[in-house]
């Protein structure tokens, strides 16, 4: 399935507004090629005929800057230019308690096509285990920042043997727990909430949101709920949903 089906129009304007910059200015400072073609788009007209207020888009249910943010970022990437998302913590004690926790820990996210985490906890030295099947998953770290300490893990019949291997050596997990039906990724998986509290193994909540001037806004959370798996993953679609308008589909489902 095509995640951007129906989208080339969208795609077709950014990458015009892109190759004129670079046609004007070659070398462009990043920061400023960025805002340039991120305040185009976002007022564009055209666009926002094919990104209407109100609406999610994509099997992973991105809101309109979220998918500006990505679409932007992959297309000024294409022409070999480093450019990576402005990062603000919106949380900071929360990232400096989990960077210097003395063990592992597991983190909790949804599919953004971005992992911001790894270049987070880089300053700390924490290495980052992630477990995933997406052929891309190196694409979506590098363009997320230039810096983290990733191992990336198979997703397959070992996995969680693999993870717990690495997360005894102090490592910390990230893995998006959202999963899709075919059509949308909608449905949350409680198997890592499982295996932490089997492991005893503290949980937190990861989530981020882009604002109007196109800049990540990532916040932390940790779960409540360690020794209940349910209770832990019904706290976590509450953290993630909160204040989002719209707000995703999210709801429970064993894979």
């Amino acid at each position: 399935m095509d995640p951007y089906q129906g989208l080339s129009p969208v795609i077709g304007i950014i990458r015009d507004a892109v190759k004129r910059a670079l046609n004007l200015n070659p070398k462009p400072n990043l920061e400023i090629l960025f805002l340039d073609v991120w305040r185009f788009a976002s007022k564009n007209l055209e666009i926002a005929q094919h990104l209407p207020v109100g609406k999610l888009f994509c099997d992973t249910q991105l809101t309109k800057n979220e998918l500006l943010l990505l679409l932007i970022v992959q297309i000024i990437r294409q022409y070999g230019l480093d450019l990576c998302p402005t990062i603000q913590l919106s949380n900071k004690e929360t990232f400096e308690e989990l960077g210097k926790l003395a063990g592992p820990a597991t983190v909790c996210g949804v599919h953004t096509g971005f992992a911001f985490l790894p270049t987070i906890m880089a300053p700390f030295g924490r290495k980052v285990s992630i477990i995933s099947s997406d052929n891309d998953i190196r694409d979506t770290l590098t363009r997320s920042g230039r810096e983290g300490y990733i191992e990336v893990i198979p997703r397959d019949l070992f996995s969680f043997i693999r993870l717990r291997n690495s997360m005894h050596k102090a490592n910390l997990c990230v893995c998006s727990v959202d999963y899709s039906d075919g059509k949308l990724f909608q449905f949350i998986s409680p198997s890592l909430f499982e295996f932490s509290s089997l492991n005893k193994f503290p949980v937190y909540f990861f989530k981020s949101e882009v604002n109007d001037e196109g800049k990540v806004q990532v916040g932390l959370k940790k779960s409540e709920f360690l020794q209940d798996p349910s209770k832990s993953a019904e706290e976590f679609i509450l953290y993630i949903t909160a204040n989002q308008n719209p707000a995703r589909e999210l709801s429970i489902k064993k894979i």
